[in-house]
């Protein structure tokens, strides 16, 4: 290498020329496939309460747009505003989505049981109110005895009383009392606790306790020829004691002491 020929230098202008092209060529690059990259298929499942033209209105997922600026979580959060919409989630990969084709899997609500508050509510089985219930479904055990300003006033507590019931429900849904579609109504007191009152109009106090003691205590009563398709209220919430009154007499007929659950 002759020493004495002068070393070649990038000029300040070619490298700022250099750096433009490279940024304009990306650029046009990005534009050119922003105008390939838009929806092509956008697909729903396990909806069917929901109609799927109004997913498609709600997902806010439109072919007018390039999916490189579609946002998953925004539009699984569009879908879950919805009442009966529990969950939503794109279930197509990203590079899925990049081309335009997205899936989402719905999760719709499944109502357990009415909750009679300022007005009748659908509450699920994890005791989430989630909608207003309507007059042509109302064929679900109803929650009652919470004062309808407990709502606004003690919303923890009203919470944790629906909650309770939810799980009293799901518990009591047994043969030993006729499964879930001989449940009418569960009952809160601030006295006594919960009752549960069957379609017959037997009611059978809980109280307070586990609700698996107190049918185990019912269970026993059974096996002492307790016949629960004779209408009337067996008490479950006394220590030592369970007591069954016939509704349609007023002679008290108490049970076999049992020991404490």
């Amino acid at each position: 290498m002759n020493p004495f020929v002068p070393k070649k230098t990038i000029s300040t202008t070619s490298l700022l020329s250099l750096l433009g092209g490279i940024g304009f060529g990306g650029f046009l690059g990005l534009e050119l496939l922003e105008d390939q990259l838009y929806l092509r298929s956008l697909t729903f499942s396990g909806n069917q309460r929901v109609a799927t033209t109004a997913l498609h209105h709600m997902s806010n997922i439109h072919n007018s747009r390039s999916m490189l600026y579609f946002d998953p979580l925004k539009a699984e959060h569009n879908l879950e505003s919805h009442p009966w919409i529990e969950r939503a989630e794109i279930k197509s990969s990203w590079w899925d989505n990049i081309r335009g084709k997205v899936q989402i899997e719905i999760t719709e609500q499944s109502p357990l049981m009415l909750v009679s508050l300022d007005r009748v509510w659908y509450s699920n089985e994890k005791g989430v109110i989630f909608r207003e219930a309507s007059t042509s479904e109302l064929d679900y055990p109803i929650l009652t005895g919470i004062p309808s300003n407990w709502a606004l006033e003690y919303p923890d507590i009203t919470q944790r009383i629906i909650k309770e019931a939810a799980d009293i429900l799901i518990k009591s849904s047994i043969p030993l009392i006729g499964g879930s579609s001989n449940l009418s109504e569960i009952h809160f007191d601030r006295q006594i606790g919960f009752s549960l009152v069957l379609k017959n109009g037997s009611e059978i106090v809980l109280g307070f306790y586990s609700v698996e003691s107190r049918l185990e205590r019912l269970q026993k009563m059974i096996d002492h020829d307790l016949n629960l398709d004779e209408p009337q209220r067996i008490e479950l919430d006394a220590d030592r004691v369970a007591i069954a009154t016939p509704l349609e007499a007023t002679p008290i007929k108490t049970s076999e002491p049992v020991s404490s659950q």
